[in-house]
């Protein structure tokens, strides 16, 4: 299965430059902010300005439903690196959901036995042809009589299929979870320990006649220590088809979650810390307990266009409408920037208040549970499978085609792990070579308008009125404007208006599950 035609992933991305200086500016902004933060190392900029405020309210205490927004945008896209700039990590979001890709690995593997064990499965078959024969019309006339156990009939023509479908059912379903460890480290553990079978296996039904458990023991006698190969195949088979079912069609019973504005349901995760009135009691604090902010110089070139001054001397050139604006009536656009008598020199501070690093607010997906039929995540069989390229003879998970994901650290097969969340931007302007006085009056008439940063709607689109605006150090030919967000400064959320919760994103910390195959 070619996978690249299916997603349309490029094989083995290399880290792409980010040349639309609006992304350059804000990169510069947010690594310089990201380096403030304790453990900076973890952190990544997220590029993309349309990403730099999300609904963070993650989940109704009520309906337990996702945010919708949110897991669409944020939570279950895949992520790709784009090596490093001005010093911190850059990553970006792909159109392809992570769970698509995730789940087209799994459609592509397949466990592979060695010509050795492969002879052994054929001897082994031999062995149990007879017991299966007996055991399958009684195993299926007790599902048939006990339809909600979950258990599957026995297949009714290939041996080996029916004994793969009773090992994974007795050694998921029915296994005593004490011995769980011993199998995962000695498959052939309850061939080899057949007096203990009612002890190891202490979960088969009561309603299962004594017959049918007679009939079971026979199997695992006819196999002997030979049998921990079945066991480790009825494990993989099992492994595989719950992880691609629990994608394919999550459920409550799977650990599947509801989203917002839809019946459907998506493969489940987990947040630390559970409950979204955290982050909200975080971001409320008034005033600020946590602060990060970075100032930049600004020079005016011409009349249209500012000259930023970037991480380690360099320089990028921005149109002014696009570095700041403000909505004024008749939808035009001014700013202040623009105005002569502003000056041509500004100093430009971007304040992120109460930034949620305490605990860090993280999300990882369901591992599965191969006992309990819950979650998605494992992803042990994708890193075998791909220690095992290039092998022939060989016992595991492998490939039927080669990935063309690059798997390894900052590759294209990675997913947002951690999320750092603060109030809207604040902005402090301070204007070194102006006409104080028109600076003021210039924004005491826009007071009401929208404000846009970097293409940034401050406050939410629909909330013209969100910010206010104080002035200090003023001069005849100097004065600092500082643009900041009202009570509480970002948009709560919660009960039924979950959907509408809004803060800025600051940083991102990216897992790549398979990292280490490629280390």
């Amino acid at each position: 299965m070619d996978l690249s035609n299916i997603l349309g992933a490029p094989a083995k991305n290399q880290a792409a430059e980010v040349t639309d200086p609006i992304q350059q500016v804000y990169s510069d902004y947010m690594a310089n902010i990201i380096k403030k933060m304790p453990s900076p190392g973890q952190f990544k900029v997220l590029t993309g300005t349309a990403n730099s405020q999300v609904s963070f309210y993650f989940k109704s205490p009520i309906t337990n439903e996702l945010n919708a927004t949110f897991y669409n945008n944020q939570l279950c896209q895949r992520i790709q690196g784009l090596g490093e700039k001005y010093g911190v990590g850059q990553v970006k979001v792909l159109s392809s959901p992570f769970t698509n890709a995730y789940n087209q690995l799994y459609l592509s593997l397949r466990y592979h036995l060695s010509q050795q064990d492969e002879a052994t499965k054929q001897e082994l078959e031999a062995e149990v042809a007879g017991s299966i024969k007996e055991l399958r019309p009684v195993w299926n006339a007790w599902v048939g009589a006990f339809p909600d156990s979950g258990v599957p009939k026995l297949d009714d023509t290939n041996t080996y299929t029916a004994l793969i479908q009773m090992t994974a059912v007795v050694q998921t379903k029915w296994i005593n979870p004490e011995y769980v460890k011993n199998l995962e480290e000695n498959p052939s553990y309850p061939y080899e320990h057949m007096a203990e079978f009612n002890i190891i296996f202490n979960k088969i039904p009561l309603s299962v006649p004594r017959l049918m458990r007679d009939k079971i023991k026979d199997v695992y006698s006819a196999q002997g220590a030979a049998g921990g190969l079945t066991a480790r195949v009825a494990n993989a088979t099992q492994t595989i088809d719950g992880i691609r079912g629990n994608i394919k069609m999550p459920t409550a019973q799977n650990g599947g979650l509801p989203i917002t504005g839809t019946t459907r349901m998506v493969p489940g995760m987990e947040f630390t810390p559970a409950d979204p009135l955290t982050l909200v009691n975080e971001l409320k604090t008034q005033p600020p307990t946590g602060v990060l902010k970075y100032d930049a110089t600004i020079t005016k070139t011409e009349d249209t266009t500012l000259n930023f001054e970037a991480s380690g001397g360099t320089s990028i050139s921005i149109p002014i409408l696009s570095f700041f604006s403000l909505d004024v009536s008749g939808g035009a656009r001014t700013s202040i920037f623009k105005e002569d008598f502003a000056g041509s020199k500004f100093t430009v501070g971007v304040v992120l208040n109460n930034p949620t690093l305490q605990p860090d607010f993280t999300v990882t997906p369901t591992l599965y549970n191969i006992s309990t039929g819950v979650g998605w995540m494992n992803p042990t069989p994708v890193l075998q499978a791909l220690e095992n390229e290039g092998k022939t003879d060989v016992t595991g998970y492998v490939f039927d085609s080669p990935p063309t994901f690059d798997f390894g650290e900052g590759g294209d097969f990675g997913y947002i792990s951690t999320y750092v969340l603060s109030q809207f931007m604040e902005l402090n302007l301070k204007f070194e070579q102006c006409k104080s006085k028109e600076v003021r009056k210039y924004f005491e008439q826009h007071a009401s308008a929208s404000i846009s940063f970097l293409g940034i709607p401050l406050g939410g689109a629909s909330e013209s009125s969100s910010y206010s605006y104080n002035y200090s150090h003023e001069t005849d030919t100097s004065i600092t404007v500082t643009l900041k967000p009202n009570p509480p400064g970002y948009t709560p959320g919660g009960g039924g208006g979950i959907t509408e919760s809004l803060s800025n994103l600051v940083s991102v910390g990216v897992v790549y599950p398979f990292a280490e195959a490629k280390s």
